[in-house]
């Protein structure tokens, strides 16, 4: 295995790191090889890819107005045009 010493990690990034590592009750270093990893796509120890989670946080963040303003433009897509498959 290889070492890799980081350089001139800003604070905030460090908190950051630190925080996430917190946590999930892992060291720092297993929460920063964990991201580099998963920004990679490189498989795990056990020959497994990461699962991309990044954008979770959005997930249920549309209130009950952007909803249904989002599934109406999608409608007006999901109609079939005869013409083209006939």
């Amino acid at each position: 295995m290889k070492t890799l010493v980081l350089k001139n990690i800003d604070e905030s990034l460090y908190q950051r790191l630190k925080n996430l590592a917190q946590s999930s009750s892992k060291s720092l270093n297993q929460t920063a090889l964990e991201l580099l990893k998963k920004s990679l796509n490189v498989e795990d120890d056990n020959g497994t890819v990461q699962i991309q989670s990044d954008l979770d946080h959005l997930f249920g963040s549309w209130d009950e107005a952007e909803y249904q303003e989002i599934s109406r433009k999608l409608a007006k897509n999901r109609k079939i045009d005869d013409e083209l498959w006939n």
